[in-house]
């Protein structure tokens, strides 16, 4: 009995030395985007300054998430992350001429999972909103899970890009998180609009 009471002791230290640790993360992340803002007033080109803080605000919802919202340390709402994101990347871009719906299925993902698909997400509607030169840019997302894959699917009624082999920051950093995901791939297909799919095996939670 005592053994197993400082188990659990153990286990309730561990989890708030993890939730500082999220916590601090997030404050760093919030002081690193203050800077950048600041900086921003300087220059007359504000969309730099908002692809950067956009990225950075992908990777540091996270920790907000598990420590404000998650009762799991390990895993995150897919959800209530990308709500949040896509809500952020809106008020990011209101001066822009553009819808964004979404629907979003409810799943447990891993960290870093979620860190990932958020990067990518971002990239790809940031890319939207900034490179579509259509008179209403009408953008949606859906992301759904069947049989432990997971399906992202964000469509435009943009022209895409004419060059699928030239590819600037956003996509770069598309490829390289897609990657670490699980028996990954996406692709895009140009018809009615530009369609980005991707594909990828949830891990199993062996706890």
């Amino acid at each position: 009995k005592e053994a197993n009471n400082r188990l659990s002791e153990l286990l309730k230290e561990r989890e708030l030395l993890l939730k500082e640790v999220f916590h601090r993360v997030k404050n760093n992340f919030h002081m690193i985007t203050g800077i950048i803002w600041f900086e921003s007033k300087k220059h007359e080109n504000k969309d730099i300054f908002t692809d950067l803080l956009n990225r950075i605000n992908s990777m540091s919802k996270i920790h907000e998430i598990l420590v404000y919202k998650s009762k799991d340390l390990k895993q995150i709402g897919a959800k209530n992350y990308l709500n949040d994101l896509l809500e952020n990347i809106k008020e990011s871009y209101k001066n822009k001429n553009f819808s964004l719906i979404y629907e979003i299925d409810e799943m447990l993902l891993e960290f870093e999972e979620a860190l990932n698909l958020g990067v990518i997400t971002n990239e790809i509607i940031s890319n939207s909103i900034k490179h579509n030169n259509s008179y209403k840019n009408e953008i949606e997302l859906y992301l759904s899970i069947k049989d432990n894959k997971v399906n992202l699917l964000i469509k435009d009624n943009g022209k895409g890009f004419l060059d699928e082999n030239k590819k600037g920051l956003g996509l770069n950093l598309v490829d390289d998180f897609s990657q670490k995901l699980e028996n990954s791939n996406y692709h895009f297909i140009f018809e009615n609009g530009t369609s980005f799919i991707l594909n990828f095996d949830k891990k199993e939670n062996n706890d």
